[in-house]
């Protein structure tokens, strides 16, 4: 092959947006990683080449053998896959990424070239659409109430209530208040008090 062809292959790689990685089937290692996906997963340019695939996993251990088994026999068996997967970052963030894998064999080794985009915020602006659906047809106060009913058998109570404290700590959110007929969730400002 003509090596200025070789080279444009090389830049036009370089320069997509999507995370493109080759990992060695045989031994989990990257053998190449665009810039993109060294972005992706917070590494210099460069840095995830010569690491284990396993590495960036945030699935717990048991579970990412099963999944990584069953990536693989898809592989085996239909040379493709394609769907999401829980990641972790240099940093140990979280996140969530939509990949397409195929494989590809070149001098007797079997390669997994997969190109992978960041999909967290996707997916929280689904939940953030979900969440206003379910809270009309699940109604929190009717839920609270057969808790509370449960509750009450167990340990004795005249009213229970479902607080939550917001993140700047200044307030309580009530979510329900067992037998209370008041609309919630009703936000409540924490009083302050100064020392000496």
């Amino acid at each position: 092959m003509d090596d200025t062809l070789l080279r444009l292959r090389a830049r036009a790689l370089d320069c997509l947006s999507e995370g493109v990685s080759v990992t060695e089937i045989d031994t989990g290692l990257i053998v190449y990683a665009n810039p993109a996906v060294d972005r992706l997963f917070g590494y210099e340019p460069g840095g995830l080449t010569g690491r284990q695939v396993a590495e960036q996993s945030a699935y717990p251990p048991e579970e990412n053998r099963e999944l990584v088994s069953e990536l693989i026999r898809q592989l085996q068996e239909h040379g493709e896959w394609a769907g999401e997967w829980f990641n972790r970052r240099k940093d140990g963030t979280p996140f969530y990424t939509y990949a397409r894998i195929a494989t590809i064999e070149l001098d007797g080794h079997k390669y997994a070239v997969c190109v992978q985009e960041d999909i967290t915020q996707r997916r929280l602006e689904a939940l953030d659409e979900l969440l206003p659906t379910l809270s009309g047809v699940l109604d929190v106060r009717e839920v609270f109430e057969r808790v509370s009913a449960i509750a009450r058998k167990v340990v004795p109570h005249d009213m229970m209530s479902l607080p939550l404290l917001t993140e700047d700590k200044q307030s309580i959110i009530l979510y329900a208040i067992a037998g209370s007929t008041i609309r919630f969730p009703e936000k409540i400002p924490l009083r302050t008090t100064s020392c000496c």
